[in-house]
């Protein structure tokens, strides 16, 4: 059997910068193009989105397709196959997986039992179908209400709950073979700026730092995080340098990661098509400027020709020696370790048992239990505890109004289908009035619901992140005028809470997972005692 050489030096430089790039690409098929790369050993990693990703068997047989190209490369080294699965708001797995609700939810719960359980199920299903690194979990303490890309996908604003619900999660996943990574280093919690869409700042002193942002990175790190990526953040308490993201920062990645924090794992960029990077030094020069500040796995996630590029200019700045060659074989080496580590590779083989998908073992009971459990331990009753629950006698003038979609960060893939809290409220009542409204829908329904409102014995009104949009707010102020005892659910954003004073009565579940969804409606009908607490202050935005 081919076996990896252990000694890089013998290793072309091309076949080094394939093993520190990670690239995404369209559609349920591995493209021709992709195939080829992968076979030559050019390119030796691959993210996967929603786009790619169908039915636990069409995910295993598409990743078995990507590995069976690279068992072809020279060193037949198998791939990293790397998904963003963090539950909640940013799930890349839908058909026939198991929904779990998200960080924030499990913020709520806290606790670190039923956060490693989390993991470790979730680990179990991205594993049967091949997917070998999660990114995930988010580190970031969600200390800004105005955070427009972290939010629910945080376990809150207290660093030390942060560090202890993800320090235990991510022993979960990893439990089940499958390498965690720590995000955002070194914060990105406290931005009022998506990295999406611009480079945002965080001004903080170290002494502030080492408090708050770097507390859960610490604590990933003593729980043996096996990756951990970085923000498109600057940090100027760290990186003096104006307008220098912690991802192109010698300083932050070797500094403050390598030195200070002990890490030695894997360190990955986010991806560097992002605003924060290609609107300032550009994808591809961005690329070379990771890998030289001390990166070892280069995230460039959509477009192929900067893809292409991209690996082209690490080679040539190897071979010219504006990067080190031995810099780069430091990164393979480590990507290649983590391969060893999670199974892959044993003495440099490929592992033929670790390779075999098993997508039968996607959506089981087991793992549904423990999504259900979080959705349960995670509802809030937030305020208005004693006009809860609804009268059953009155359900036939309930009037139950909800918004069926959310404004989608730029992190998150578009959603096949949100649970419905208005169908599983009457599913518990029946009787009541159901009225489920697209965004598009809701100011135009706006006058006849608030007349419905006037007449209802109860009124209920299900926002999604209603912070982000002005139509659902339209709706709440409207249906809040209508019907002084309105109870409101903010399925995701518990940030919707303080922006209605007028509404005396919310719960929130931090996300509209079936599990969440499910457990919001059992406290409405009186069928389970919400024990969450908000794990972030909800004061207004």
């Amino acid at each position: 059997m081919s076996r990896v050489e252990p000694d890089l030096t013998r290793w072309t430089v091309e076949e080094l910068v394939g093993q520190v790039v990670m690239v995404g690409f369209p559609g349920r098929t591995v493209p021709a193009a992709l195939e080829e790369a992968l076979r030559a050993g050019r390119m030796g990693n691959v993210i996967l989105f929603t786009r790619n990703i169908g039915t636990p068997q069409e995910l295993a047989a598409l990743n078995g397709a990507l590995q069976g190209a690279a068992l072809a490369s020279p060193h037949r080294v198998p791939l990293l196959i790397a998904a963003d699965q963090e539950g909640g708001s940013v799930t890349r797995l839908w058909h026939g997986a198991t929904r779990f609700p998200g960080n924030m939810a499990l913020g709520a719960a806290a606790d670190p039992d039923l956060a490693y359980r989390v993991g470790r199920a979730m680990g179990r299903e991205l594993a049967a179908v091949g997917i070998t690194l999660d990114l995930a979990p988010v580190l970031d303490v969600n200390n800004n209400p105005a955070n427009p890309v972290i939010g629910v996908r945080s376990f809150g604003e207290d660093p030390e709950r942060v560090a202890e619900l993800g320090a235990a999660w991510l022993r979960g996943l990893q439990s089940a073979g499958v390498a965690a990574c720590a995000k955002h280093f070194p914060g990105h919690g406290d931005t009022a700026v998506d990295s999406h869409l611009a480079l945002p700042v965080v001004p903080h002193d170290r002494v502030r730092l080492e408090a708050v942002e770097l507390r859960p990175f610490r604590r990933a790190v003593e729980a043996g995080a096996f990756s951990v990526m970085t923000a498109h953040v600057h940090f100027p308490a760290v990186e003096p340098e104006p307008g220098r993201p912690a991802t192109l920062s010698r300083r932050v990645l070797q500094g403050l990661l390598r030195e200070d924090l002990g890490f030695q794992g894997v360190l990955i960029t986010d991806c560097l098509e992002m605003k924060a990077i290609a609107g300032g030094v550009g994808t591809v020069e961005g690329a070379v400027q990771a890998l030289d500040a001390g990166a070892d796995l280069i995230l460039v996630s959509h477009t192929w020709e900067l893809q292409q590029a991209a690996v082209d200019a690490l080679r040539t700045a190897v071979e010219r020696g504006r990067i080190p060659r031995r810099r780069v074989e430091e990164a393979a080496g480590r990507v290649l370790a983590l391969k060893e580590r999670i199974g892959l590779l044993s003495g440099g083989a490929p592992v033929a048992e670790r390779l075999e998908p098993h997508p039968e073992r996607v959506g089981l009971a087991e793992a549904r239990s423990v999504a259900e459990e979080a959705g349960r331990r995670a509802v809030t009753v937030v305020c208005g505890a004693e006009h809860l629950p609804l009268d059953p006698a009155l359900a036939p003038r309930t009037l139950v109004v909800e918004v069926s979609d959310a404004p989608r960060g730029n992190a998150e893939d578009p959603v096949p289908a949100r649970a419905s809290l208005a169908e599983a409220l009457a599913r518990r009542l029946p009787g009541v009035e159901a009225r489920r409204l697209a965004p598009a829908e809701v100011d135009g329904a706006c006058p006849e619901l608030t007349a419905r409102a006037r007449e209802a014995a109860q009124v209920v009104v299900a926002v999604r992140n209603a912070v982000r949009s002005e139509p659902q707010r339209r709706l709440v102020q409207e249906l809040a005028g209508a019907a002084p005892n309105l109870v409101g659910v903010a399925l995701l954003s518990p940030y919707d809470v303080p922006l209605f004073p007028q509404v005396k009565t919310w719960v929130a579940t931090y996300s509209d997972q079936p599990a969440s969804v499910e457990a919001a409606a059992q406290v409405l009908a009186g069928w389970l005692q919400a024990t969450g607490r908000p794990p972030v202050r909800l004061t207004a935005v």
